[in-house]
This record gives C-alpha cells, structure tokens and sequence, in this order.
C-alpha cells in the first residue's frame, strides 16, 4: 500500500474534524492524522527559521497549522494522566508561537499599550480585531477562491486567528498545570503520611508485643526474676488462669454474671438449699402420718390400762355393806 501524501492526510484529517468535530471519540483519530502530518513536515523539513514568510508556497502556508490543530485536540482530550496531556498541548502551543514567530508572525503586540493598560483592555483589542480578521475571511469566502492572492491572505488571517487563540488557550493551560502538579503533590504528600503512618502502627504493634512478654514469667529465665540471693529484681504475679486475668485487665470493675436466675436456682435446688412445693407437701404428709401414729398409739395404751382396770375393778365390786359405819 502506497503511503500518503501530506496533502492527503491533512485533507483527510480536516475532514474528519469538519464532520464530526473535536470529541472523545474522533481525538485519537485527529491526533494520529496531525502527528503524521508534522513527521512528513519534519521528515522533509518544509520550513527554515532562515526563510520569510512571503518565501513559503501558498499551498504550504496551511501546514503552518499543524501545531495548533495538534494542540487544540491534546487540550479537549481528557485521559487518566492529564497532566502529561496538557502538557504536550502546551509544548505544541510553544512550538507554533516559535516557528510562527521565525516568520515574523506574532500576536497583538503588547508594545502598542502602555505599561498601565489592565489585561481587559488588551483583550478587548484582541477580541477587535479577531473580528476583523473573521470579516474580511468570510468576505473571502463567499465564493470560491481563485485568485491566489486572496487565498494567501485568506490563510496567513487564519494564521493570526490562531496566535490570538494560542494566546488565550495558553492562560488557561498555565493555570490547569500549576492546579494538576499542586494535586499530585498532595496526593504524593498523602501517600507518604498513609505509608508512614502505617509503619509507625507496625512499630507500635511489635513495641506492644514486647511489652506483652516482658510479664510472661515461661519467657523470662531465673536471672532477670531473681537476684543472687533469690530475692525478686521485678514484681511479678503468679495466677491460674493467664487468659482470664488479661481478660479482666480490660474488663469492668465488677462481676458480671455467669448464669441466668434459672440455672442458679437449679443449680441451688440439687444442692438442696431450696426446697420445692411439692417437697413441701411431701413433708407436711409425712408429718401429719407421724401424728396419726401417735394419736393411735395413745389411744391403744388408754384402751389396755383401761381394760386392766375393769378386770381388777370389776363392775358393782364397791357397793358390799363392809364398809358402812
């Protein structure tokens, strides 16, 4: 396949830009067709900082624009790293104001106001005379260009069009570098502060380790308990359960419970310190059957004393004469 030409890739490009305009989808495509463009400018090196600008062919004095064209679609084109983006917007930028300017192709000079004109005032004369340009380019335009002169002129307005442009865009792409390089520093800045904080917790966490072990008595020997004479160097408290005391070092200041009301009473009841209803009844049974047995018993003994008696008394024995006076 046959590569090419510069014509036809910048045709090819602008047309691309004139149907479907500067967007996320078409950038990519414009960007690639420009970058092509400037190789082939390059690779042949169509434009000398020794040449004036009335030495440049006509049809030549369009890729005059290619910089621009490159840059303008690098400042819309938005990706994860923009601040590389914006930055080779602003390098294309600069580099169209240097070749422009080797041509003796500059902005508005600033020399015509007075040091104490404000920014308002030279924009506003800009903003004239882009006007003005834009005019006499749709005068221009109107019907087709043939006369090669007009078709000069056509284009090196166009050319100015895009200094004023470049001038503007570059203000704003000042200010969105300084704003990306500031977040990338605090975001930097934060990234540090996460890292250092995390390895401040690291060496918090093992110095609590250590600290841990210093009262385990299995990890310290003989030596750093006891003195020569077996007297303590450091107090130390022995206890059974090494877990449940770490535990109530943490703990509230009192008991909590350890069973429900029910399985304490259940508890108390088969230790027998709680006596149930129904052992209530049982007991006062037992009691009233005890009492019946005695009452029996009693009223046996009164039934046999009584029958002795009647058989040492029997009936009318105290009723004989003996004893009247």
């Amino acid at each position: 396949m046959d590569a090419k030409s510069l014509k036809d890739l910048w045709n090819e490009t602008n047309q691309l830009k004139e149907t479907k305009g500067i967007s996320q989808e078409t950038v990519p495509q414009l960007v690639k067709g420009y970058e092509s463009c400037l190789g082939l400018v390059r690779r042949v090196r169509l434009f000398s900082m020794n040449e004036d600008i009335d030495e440049v062919k006509t049809s030549e004095l369009r890729y005059l624009l290619l910089d621009f064209e490159l840059a303008k679609c690098m400042e819309q084109w938005m990706q994860n790293d923009r601040l590389k983006v914006i930055e080779y917007s602003k390098s294309c930028y600069e580099n169209f104001l240097r070749i422009c300017e080797g041509y003796g192709l500059k902005p508005l000079p600033v020399s015509s106001f007075t040091k104490d004109t404000n920014t308002r005032a030279i924009k506003i004369a800009r903003y004239k005379l882009r006007k003005d340009m834009e005019k006499e380019m749709d005068s221009m335009t109107k019907g087709k260009i043939q006369d090669e002169e007009l078709e000069r002129r056509w284009w090196i307005n166009k050319i100015r069009m895009a200094l004023e442009d470049t001038v503007d865009d570059f203000e704003h792409i000042e200010m969105e570098i300084q704003i990306l390089r500031s977040s990338r520093i605090q975001l930097q800045g934060n990234e540090e502060d996460a890292i250092t904080k995390g390895k401040e917790t690291l060496r918090k966490e093992e110095q609590g380790k250590q600290d841990h072990n210093t009262w385990k008595l299995d990890l310290l020997s003989k030596e750093t308990l006891l003195d020569p004479k077996n007297r303590p160097i450091q107090p130390f408290t022995i206890v059974s359960d090494r877990n449940t005391t770490s535990k109530n070092v943490f703990g509230p200041g009192y008991n909590l419970p350890t069973m429900s009301v029910d399985e304490y009473l259940d508890e108390e009841y088969k230790r027998g310190n709680i006596i149930s209803q129904k052992d209530n009844q049982d007991q006062e049974g037992s009691a009233d059957d005890e009492e019946d047995d005695e009452i029996a018993d009693a009223k046996t003994m009164k039934a046999r004393y009584w029958d002795e008696y009647t058989e040492a008394n029997p009936r009318g024995s105290g009723n004989t004469m003996v004893n009247r006076g």
